[in-house]
């Protein structure tokens, strides 16, 4: 065998395996970075702790919201907005959350498996949380983070059995 077809095929593999090389570190470096898992759901407060029922919403209930880290590094969650209403100029009406309603539990930030659980009242936003379309979390890089979506209709339903019961009042 030539040493010119030995020096090729030892570059071509050299060069083979350096772009693996690289791609791998493009996608382990895109990867490694905080993700949030984020849960919507109606719970029942008890003395110590939250019941998530599927029972007609009591007056005791809240909207909970769990924020949990499922990535590898740290992330810092700052508000919440919602989406819903009526559709107006190619988009939901947004509703933000006010940090006085969830107690100044946000900004927060939560280490790789850390959870938060932050109860949103019902009463300030339940006619907004009947026609919910969308909830985010926003976080300090400027991502989005979306609840299922199959979270938000169940709450989304669940508020609007009550404000046709209630006819609108509560």
């Amino acid at each position: 065998m030539p040493a010119a077809t030995i020096t090729l095929t030892l570059a071509i593999y050299g060069a083979a395996v350096s772009t693996v090389a690289l791609i791998w570190n493009i996608v382990r470096d895109a990867r490694d970075r905080g993700r949030l898992r984020v849960e919507l759901h109606i719970a029942h407060h008890r003395a110590t702790h939250y019941i998530t029922h599927e029972d007609p919403m009591a007056p005791g209930d809240v909207c909970l919201l769990t924020l949990t880290n499922i990535g590898r590094r740290p992330i810092t969650a700052s508000h919440l907005i919602g989406y819903g209403g009526p559709w107006c100029r190619r988009q939901w009406r947004r509703f933000p959350v006010l940090p006085e309603h969830i107690g100044g539990r946000l900004p927060h930030e939560l280490t790789p498996g850390a959870q938060v659980t932050i109860p949103l009242p019902l009463m300030p936003y339940i006619a907004g949380l009947a026609r919910l379309r969308r909830f985010v979390v926003h976080d300090t890089a400027g991502r989005r983070w979306p609840v299922a979506r199959r979270s938000v209709r169940s709450v989304r339903h669940r508020c609007a059995t009550v404000m046709r019961t209630s006819g609108g009042t509560t």
